[in-house]
């Protein structure tokens, strides 16, 4: 059995008392014979009842059976004013017997171990008898206990009764050697169970105030959960009840439009729940009032007052089992605020320097404080943030605007949302939400480019057209391509464009048509793609010396080039030339004299300054003219 609150296990005596760290005294000690408190009303009866009973003897009171960590089995007593000892003990593996004596025991000895017992694995029972010596009207056994832990008794109630303490309510313990009850509460900051206070038997009821000294009640700040255990008279206690309780919690708010209250609560966990209701008073004045029943799924309510003022709200549960149980109790004022007009998000682009541009339109509010700009990553489950609080300035055009600059829109695409804070702090959001078009570019060894975007998401009104636009080699931006909204790719042929550098940027803008703000025109962009185009190598498949000049490969963007190397065999193998200058070619010529006619084969090597490799191979027919 594991030890019990705030002491050792069989308990500190101090003072005639029992005690459990610094909370009251649980067990009276008269010196070393005291009987337990149960003595005070029967002890008498059988000290008065000796001669009606023909002179039976009781059996010393078996306080409590636990199991040491070893498997031994402890057994605690105590003598009666009548015992004469010594105590006789029987054990048995079965309830209903056969009992053998495992034991006797003189006076004043109260405890006694069954080694050998397995009892962290095996259940045995056990019962006690004085001496058959001492009287001569029979023998009284003591109530037979087990050694296994005592098991929780149900919870019935965690009720929220006001501001300052929580009810929690049990049912009575039906285990003979049933002390005292435990009471826990679930700790979020630890992630456990804390044991709060040491209830003693027969009470069943303690409160949770907000001023205990081991954890406050938090009932008031989130739904807390309790749990129970059973300790017996020597300090040991038992598992926690598993069927934990938890509180309903409830929250809300002012809406300043349309002008009401907005509940929302936790449903009770414990036992099932019949149905809910909420109670409201004027703060301070009056009885609660049932305002509303729900049904037990249930959870969200709105409630438009009659006048404007301060009124205190909770939720009940009435449960199955015919208990009724609370929330917290929150008080909130009306207020008189809200928008009016144009709130909405007009667009979200990417300027021409690559930092997000975020645009959104006020026009008539009431009561607005400040607005909060969010950005989120956009396909991803990530938290969002507010990159921006702009005050609301009446003077101020309805045209507000931030640039983000803290991210880089060419590595990932990010949504954006507004909404504005009013005075009586409630949130309005735009309907809207922003994300930029992404684009994304691939080049390949044939000169082609292959564009690809999303569409913007999503405009108050529907697109109007897409425009492609390029520059070349840090040229400036000119328009590639004009498209309809259905095209979401392009492929761009660059293969005439021959550049060193080979550097090729792009940029897509959608524009919007039919603004049911009467906004139309706006255009958003994509961010500034630029990809480097690959060297373009390509080697004719036949020459003519004399006609054609030189032959050699036809390269673009090679300004790009840091190593090249250009060979030619005849169809032996034999070396006909080689260079390393993209410059240079072969005139048809080996050692001084014209080459014959036929096929010669040629490898291409180039490296760019990227690290970039190539090789070409492949053949090629040298013609001769006819003399």
């Amino acid at each position: 059995m594991v030890g019990f609150v705030g002491s050792n296990r069989q308990g500190e005596e101090s003072e005639g008392c029992i005690k459990i760290g610094e909370m009251a005294c649980l067990r009276c000690v008269a010196g070393s014979r005291c009987g337990h408190r149960v003595f005070g009303l029967v002890g008498a009866v059988w000290v008065l009842g000796l001669g009606l009973l023909g002179a039976q003897v009781p059996a010393p009171y078996l306080r409590c059976v636990y199991t040491l960590n070893n498997g031994d089995v402890q057994l605690v007593w105590e003598w009666r004013p009548v015992n004469c000892g010594p105590v006789h003990i029987y054990a048995s593996t079965s309830l209903g017997g056969p009992y053998t004596q495992i034991g006797v025991v003189a006076f004043p000895q109260n405890t006694f171990t069954h080694t050998g017992a397995n009892g962290n694995n095996q259940t045995w029972y056990y019962y006690l008898t004085d001496d058959p010596a001492c009287g001569s009207g029979g023998v009284l056994s003591s109530d037979t206990l087990d050694n296994r832990q005592p098991a929780p008794p149900d919870l019935v109630v965690a009720s929220v009764r006001n501001s300052d303490s929580v009810e929690v309510r049990w049912r009575a313990s039906e285990e003979k050697d049933a002390f005292a009850y435990v009471v826990y509460v679930y700790d979020a900051g630890v992630g456990n169970f804390l044991p709060l206070d040491t209830v003693r038997v027969p009470d069943t009821v303690w409160w949770h105030t907000s001023g205990h000294p081991l954890r406050p009640q938090e009932a008031t700040l989130h739904p807390e959960t309790y749990s129970i255990a059973v300790m017996d008279s020597c300090g040991n206690t038992g598992p926690l009840q598993v069927r934990t309780h938890t509180t309903i919690f409830l929250r809300g708010g002012w809406q300043s439009c349309p002008g009401q209250f907005r509940f929302r609560w936790t449903r009770y966990r414990g036992v099932g729940v019949q149905s809910y209701f909420l109670e409201y008073r004027e703060e301070g004045v009056g009885a609660w009032q049932v305002l509303q029943w729900f049904s037990g799924g249930d959870s969200v309510w709105r409630w438009v007052p009659g006048q404007a003022g301060r009124y205190c709200f909770r939720v009940g549960g009435r449960l199955v089992s015919g208990d009724t149980v609370y929330s917290n109790p929150i008080c909130l004022r009306s207020h008189v605020s809200g928008l009016s007009g144009r709130f909405y998000l007009r667009r979200v682009t990417v300027d021409w320097d690559n930092v997000v541009r975020v645009e959104w339109w006020i026009d008539t509010p009431a009561g607005v404080q400040y607005f909060r700009v969010w950005r989120q990553r956009w396909g991803e489950n990530s938290s969002p943030q507010v990159i921006a609080h702009i005050l609301y300035d009446p003077q101020h055009s309805p045209l507000y605007f931030v640039r983000d600059s803290q991210i880089d829109p060419v590595e990932a695409r990010y949504v954006y949302w507004v909404d504005a804070v009013d005075s009586c702090d409630e949130v309005h959001e735009t309907a809207e939400r922003g994300a930029y078009p992404y684009l994304e570019v691939r080049s390949s060894e044939a000169g082609l480019h292959l564009l690809e975007w999303t569409a913007y998401d999503w405009w108050s009104g529907v697109c109007g057209r897409r425009v492609v636009w390029r520059s070349v080699s840090d040229g400036p931006l000119q328009v590639l391509a004009t498209l309809t909204c259905s095209d979401l790719r392009y492929t761009d042929d660059v293969r005439a464009i021959d550049v060193s550098d080979g550097q090729f940027c792009y940029r897509v803008c959608e524009e919007e048509a039919q603004n049911p703000y009467g906004h139309a025109g706006l255009v958003s962009c994509s961010p500034t793609r630029c990809v480097v185009q690959d060297v373009i190598v390509h080697v004719a498949n036949a020459f003519a010396p004399g006609v054609e000049g030189v032959f050699r490969p036809w390269l673009r963007y090679r300004g790009r080039i840091v190593d090249y190397r250009f060979q030619i065999v005849n169809r032996w193998g034999a070396p006909v030339f080689e260079t390393t200058s993209y410059e240079e070619g072969w005139d048809g010529m080996v050692n001084g004299k014209p080459a014959p006619q036929g096929i010669y084969l040629y490898e291409v090597y180039v490296r760019t300054s990227e690290g970039r490799a190539y090789r070409r191979q492949g053949y090629f027919f040298l013609v001769r003219e006819e003399d």
